[in-house]
């Protein structure tokens, strides 16, 4: 899942373009009197013959990654790179409208021709693989990557260049205030370090000597983005940027985010510090399953204290989207001239929670909006089923107990698809020992859709039931 095939196509295009460019300038005019000769052959017009034979050149790549891709199980790769193939055509008209000519060019004609044929050659050289993975068919957006992910299973729904390594500006902050919340004690007070704080950027107003907790940087991180407490946070958990830059790429890999690497706590503008959209979303996913972190990124203001001496100051959240989206729960925005526009967000409606990520997108509100609208249309939440076991009891006064389901689990589908769905009992023992209270764990049902787990409850007895006269314990017997 890690690797971007989409350039397969521009080795095969660059080679073509220069293997015709060669023909060219030494005269042969080789590609023109092969097709001259199928063309003769055939019937079939020089024109058709050229297209074709180009367009196979140089879509081919990309279909073989498709199929590659699809044997391993990497859908969004599959489809991602088979729509980007058929896209690659807008680029091959114009080549082949250049190359396929009824007669050879002259040297004066090639300079103007060469030129029309790099701009065909632009085009072709990494089209946006964007398609929707729901219904198969090709759709983008106005960014350089985007993905639309289901949070509970990581079941991608929307690829756009997925795997591209691009800048992620702020959006850094989701690693840098995760680890910050994971860490003891966050309550306990102390003075910032003067370096650390000392970036450029976006800040949470830190002064040298301000007394702050590690749970305040975390909210000036993901509400204010303040590259400060980004900076104050490292050195106190890791002793310098250097070393917890080192431990955000080690839980980067732990994550399986393995087109990403940090190098700064703050996201600013690095060599080196890039991450896709695919990597932001698995990021996003594990630090949503942190409840401090969860309720920090869905406020749209804290109240915090921290100075000298500490007073309390409210801190709003750069994140327009809660506010804009009803049904958006966080999760963090970014911006650098590079990067462009970032933004990380989850969203959560009926049951339903996907996690939006999009890449130097310029309308990205609207973008996200659009995209929530869209999925969460055709996805829906079903409840996880099961035909409850009854178990035998041993010494009680029923022979027989009914178990039930603990809670009610649901689960992620996509509208009008049937699931392949599993259910597998795992119980503590085949019976019951009497006496037995109502609601006692007696085991565990997993849920499946093909290897991966979607759902868990815990088993439990569905009523009571006392234990037979002869069979209760003598201080029972003596206490009632």
């Amino acid at each position: 899942m890690g690797i971007d095939f989409t350039g397969g196509s521009l080795f095969m295009v660059l080679l073509l373009f220069a293997a015709g460019l060669l023909c060219i300038i030494k005269g042969g005019d080789l590609f023109v009197d092969a097709a001259s000769w199928i063309a003769e052959a055939s019937g079939i017009p020089k024109f058709i013959i050229g297209a074709t034979v180009v367009s196979f050149a140089t879509t081919m790549p990309e279909m073989l990654v498709s199929v590659f891709a699809a044997l391993q199980g990497n859908a969004d790769i599959a489809v991602g790179n088979a729509v980007g193939s058929v896209t690659a055509n807008v680029g091959l008209i114009m080549c082949v409208a250049l190359i396929c000519m009824e007669c050879a060019m002259t040297r004066r004609q090639f300079g103007v021709k060469a030129c029309l044929l790099l701009a065909a050659i632009l085009l072709l050289m990494h089209p946006a693989a964007a398609a929707c993975l729901v219904t198969g068919e090709a759709y983008g957006v106005g960014a350089a990557a985007a993905i639309v992910m289901e949070a509970e299973s990581g079941e991608v729904l929307f690829a756009q260049e997925i795997h591209r390594q691009l800048p992620m500006a702020s959006t850094t902050k989701i690693m840098t205030a995760l680890l910050t919340l994971e860490q003891p004690n966050l309550q306990q007070e102390f003075t910032v370090d003067e370096t650390a704080i000392r970036v450029e950027g976006s800040s949470m107003g830190l002064r040298q000597g301000d007394t702050v907790t590690l749970y305040a940087l975390a909210v000036g991180m993901l509400l204010a983005s303040g590259n400060d407490a980004a900076g104050a946070a490292a050195v106190r958990i890791s002793g310098s940027m250097k070393a917890f830059v080192a431990e955000m790429n080690r839980r980067a890999a732990s994550l399986g985010m393995n087109n990403t690497h940090f190098v700064t706590p703050s996201g600013l503008d690095a060599e080196e510090h890039y991450s896709t959209a695919y990597d932001m979303a698995l990021l996003a996913r594990a630090a949503l399953q942190n409840p401090l972190f969860a309720g920090i990124a869905a406020s749209r203001r804290m109240t915090v204290s921290y100075g000298q001496p500490p007073y309390a100051r409210s801190l709003l959240n750069h994140n327009r989207l809660l506010s804009l989206y009803g049904d958006a729960i966080g999760v963090k925005t970014g911006f650098t001239k590079k990067a462009g526009r970032c933004l990380v967000s989850a969203a959560e409606k009926d049951g339903v929670r996907l996690i939006c990520v999009t890449l130097n997108c310029p309308d990205d509100w609207n973008t996200h909006a659009a995209l929530y609208q869209r999925y969460f249309a055709l996805t829906e939440s079903r409840p996880l089923t099961l035909e409850a076991p009854i178990l035998p009891v041993v010494g009680g006064q029923k022979a027989a107990l009914q178990t039930v389901l603990v809670g009610q689990p649901t689960y992620t589908a996509i509208r009008g698809r049937e699931e392949g769905i599993t259910v597998t009992v795992y119980l503590n023992r085949g019976f019951c020992y009497a006496p037995v209270e109502a609601g006692q764990p007696l085991g565990q049902v997993v849920w499946r859709r093909g290897d991966h787990v979607i759902g868990t409850a815990v088993l439990a007895a569905g009523e009571s039931i006392p234990a037979l006269e002869s069979h209760r314990p003598w201080w029972q017997k003596l206490y009632g």
